[in-house]
């Protein structure tokens, strides 16, 4: 017995159970759960050649054909006929359309009903399997079926050798199809690989050029910080040599101020020597005039003097006469002292002013020593003179004693007025220490 138990969903799908007597197909009837399989449950004896045309009339017959599922082996697709020839024509015609034969079942089928009662009690009826026609001439039979066999067989060789046929163009036609789908992949691939290499080709050209534009920025960017670094040198040199011609300027004009400052100093130097020697030349012509005139003056008086003397003498006795020649000449003599002192102190004079002139070139220390030592020597002078012009004074007390005395109180020009003017002329000013070292003696005209 066999029993189709349809699958979920399937349509005319059922799931193959087979058994070899009904009980066991009873209980497992019993045991399908949900129950509601039962009512598309599909039961039935199979038999292998048609039923006895004297059994039951109640047992309905029929040929299945079970196509086996190629990919779940228990699982058949089952179509039924009411004769041997319909259901072969139908195998031939899948056959033709591809259906494998090797898939195929045919039977003869007795149906088997299925009842249930209220206890949940199963019975498959008819419980046996009807029995087969049996023809008194057998070998007939067989012969017949062997016949019909071969016919089927040459049949269904046909059938499969057309079904190899178109299988074989099919499979052929597969396979061009195949083949040009992988030559299509194949070109499609190619061309994707085309894409990916010409892609990382770019890429690369992509990184080159940016690793050159990188590398080009980095070198204009050393340039850059070399030149700037150039530029900063270079500004640095170009301060350097300007502050050293400033410094250089500085001192260049600090130079030229020294030196213009030195040639003033010279200058007034210079000036103030020429003025010094000027106005000790013009002090020196002028004390030789004075010292002329007053020598003309007294030499005038002195001759009035002498005339009047001359005339006592005449008059008196040869001894008066002597004693006026010798007092004359010793006025003379006194005179000449005179100028011969006062020629000397202007030589003198002008010595100091030229050496108070370099003293003042020289250094301080220098200058004091010198002048200290020109102090000394004007002081001596000072004191030579003022022997001497004591010794001149000492003389003329001793020629007025002596006119006195020889003249007595005769007429003529005052021998005290002589010996007045003599020292008015000889008059020296001593030198004061807390006053210029070198401002000379007071005589006429002015001061030298």
């Amino acid at each position: 017995m066999v029993l189709l138990v349809p699958t979920v969903g399937g349509l005319l799908s059922f799931r193959v159970h087979t058994f070899a007597t009904v009980e066991p197909a009873s209980d497992f009837v019993e045991s399908l759960s949900p129950p509601e399989l039962r009512e598309g449950l599909v039961a039935f004896w199979v038999l292998q050649s048609p039923p006895d045309p004297n059994a039951e009339a109640s047992t309905s017959v029929e040929v299945v054909v079970l196509v086996r599922d190629p990919e779940r082996e228990d699982h058949v697709h089952l179509t039924s006929f009411v004769d041997m020839e319909s259901a072969e024509s139908f195998v031939r015609l899948e056959v033709r359309k591809g259906l494998d034969l090797q898939q195929v079942l045919v039977y003869w089928a007795a149906l088997v009903s299925v009842e249930a009662d209220g206890a949940g009690s199963v019975r498959l009826s008819p419980s046996m399997p009807p029995s087969t026609a049996v023809d008194i001439s057998v070998q007939e039979e067989e012969a017949a079926a062997a016949l019909a066999q071969e016919e089927a067989a040459a049949a269904l060789a046909q059938e499969e050798a057309a079904v190899a046929l178109v299988r074989e163009e099919e499979a052929a036609a597969a396979l061009v199809r195949e083949e040009e789908a992988a030559a299509v992949l194949a070109q499609e691939e190619a061309a994707a690989a085309l894409v990916r290499e010409e892609a990382a080709a770019a890429l690369v050209r992509e990184e080159a050029a940016a690793a050159l534009v990188r590398e080009e920025a980095a070198a204009v960017l050393a340039r850059e910080e070399a030149a700037a670094v150039l530029a900063r040198e270079e500004a640095a040199a170009v301060l350097a040599r300007e502050e050293a011609a400033a410094v250089l300027a500085k001192e260049e004009a600090a130079a030229a101020l020294a030196q213009e400052e030195a040639a003033a100093a010279l200058v007034r130097e210079g000036a103030a020597a020429a003025l010094v020697r000027e106005e000790a030349a013009a002090a020196l012509v002028h004390e030789e005039e004075a010292a002329a005139a007053l020598v003309r003056e007294g030499a005038a008086a002195a001759l009035v003097r002498e005339e009047a003397a001359a005339a006592l003498v005449r008059e008196e006795a040869a001894a008066a006469l002597v004693r006026e020649e010798e007092a004359a000449a010793v006025q003379e003599a006194e005179e000449e002292a005179a100028v011969a002192l006062v020629r000397e102190e202007a030589a003198a004079a002008l010595v100091r002013e030229e050496a108070a002139a370099a003293l003042v070139r020289e250094e301080a220390a220098a200058a004091l020593v010198q002048e200290e030592a020109a102090a000394a020597l004007v002081q001596e002078e000072a004191a030579a003179a003022l022997v001497q012009e004591e010794e001149a004074g000492a003389a003329l007390v001793q020629a007025e004693d002596d006119g006195e005395e020889e003249i007595g109180d005769r007429e003529g020009p005052g021998i005290d007025e002589v010996v007045d003017e003599v020292r008015r002329v000889l008059e020296v000013k001593r030198w004061d220490k807390s006053s210029n070292l070198f401002g000379g003696f007071e005589s006429p005209p002015g001061k030298f």
